[in-house]
């Protein structure tokens, strides 16, 4: 049955982020389908939309960090009073984070099927405790308030439905996906003598600990000159991504870090992909996490990840390496003077990528779920 879906979402691409990601893949597979689908962005966040095949509204916001905040202006107005009296088959929320998902909510209540996925392992942390409190209190509200508005509520992980309290609304877990032109890529990163070229992809975010990964990173360093002074001088380092704490990153990396290393903002998905390609490990050091999108696509590609623990139906695949926080150090230095070469199974991990995570299985679940 071909169905009228709206999608309350942050952003889309080009801004580079695993739910705009995901955003544009689902619409775009959906419109395939020949459902009429329209996404309503929060933000452009500097990037001016692009033609796509499904419809998108663009909310005039303004920017509290990564937090965009709807404007109450005329164009505002116009838009939601246009999409109010719309009739929808489905509304699908992307987040209890998004204030214009808090408006979407309160207008379509009880006029059509609202749909709330809570995506994402961890909580949004920072180094203030104050803050931590006030955004604790955000997510909080935000909570309440689509628990208020949604019929259900989908979980991207089993992680990811536990992080918060339990809701009124009844919870499914699906699965975060990757589209099937990466499934079907005739590229994979092949054999790996020795590691190397090590990348980090991501936000430059409290909760993405990248500064803290880089201080993991930065005692193996140490630890691999006591060894070898000569291994260093192989090394390279890649942080691909933007966010409010590129400042210190840079700052970390001028006055710490004693290997050679680029930081980069990459335009497009097909640019990051290449970049696995040419690497040998991605290195992640998340508190919690769901089903990463930056770790589907690296093992569809075939490179290796050392991350700390992420959800349990990820570390089953070929190339994932996870230790604690403890350990981070000790296990990468570990990797990259072991001798003996290794490929990560691409094929295994494909079909596995196939069955659970692919966008056609996960709109299926979306659609399937009553």
């Amino acid at each position: 049955m071909i169905q009228k879906i709206l999608i309350g979402t942050n952003g889309l691409p080009p801004h580079v982020g695993g739910l705009e990601n995901l955003t544009d893949d689902l619409a775009l597979y959906l419109h395939k389908m020949g459902h009429d689908v329209t996404v309503v962005v929060s933000s452009d966040y500097g990037f001016p939309q692009q033609n796509r095949n499904y419809k998108t509204v663009t909310l005039d916001s303004l920017l509290l960090r990564r937090l965009p905040v709807p404007k109450a202006s005329r164009r505002n107005f116009t838009y939601l009073s246009e999409l109010r009296e719309s009739k929808y088959d489905q509304i699908i929320l992307q987040s209890h984070l998004f204030i214009s998902n808090w408006i979407l909510g309160l207008i379509f209540r009880k006029k059509s099927k609202l749909t709330w996925i809570n995506y994402g392992g961890s909580p949004v942390k920072h180094s203030s405790k104050l803050v931590s409190k006030l955004i604790e209190i955000y997510e909080y509200l935000g909570f309440k308030i689509l628990e208020y508005c949604c019929d259900r509520r989908l979980a991207q992980s089993v992680k990811s439905a536990q992080r918060l309290p339990q809701v009124s609304a009844k919870t499914y877990i699906i699965n975060n996906c990757v589209p099937e032109t990466l499934l079907d890529l005739p590229l994979r990163r092949g054999r790996i003598e020795l590691v190397s070229k090590i990348i980090f992809v991501g936000r430059f975010v409290e909760d993405k600990r990248l500064l803290e990964l880089l201080e993991q990173v930065n005692r193996a360093i140490k630890k691999l000159d006591e060894i070898d002074s000569s291994i260093q001088n192989r090394i390279f380092l890649s942080i691909i991504g933007n966010g409010p704490l590129k400042k210190a990153v840079l700052e970390f990396l001028k006055s710490q870090l004693k290997i050679d290393c680029v930081v980069k903002e990459l335009p497009d998905r097909n640019s990051v992909i290449s970049e696995m390609l040419s690497h040998d490990l991605l290195i992640q050091f998340p508190l919690s996490e769901g089903q990463p999108g930056v770790t589907l696509e690296a093992l569809t590609v075939g490179l290796p990840i050392l991350t700390t623990p992420i959800d349990e139906c990820l570390q089953s695949l070929d190339g994932v390496f996870v230790c604690d926080s403890s350990s981070y150090a000790s296990k990468l230095v570990s990797i990259m003077t072991s001798r003996k070469p290794f490929e990560v199974n691409v094929e295994i991990n494909r079909q596995h990528l196939r069955a659970h995570h692919s966008v056609s299985e996960t709109t299926r679940r979306i659609l399937e779920i009553e």
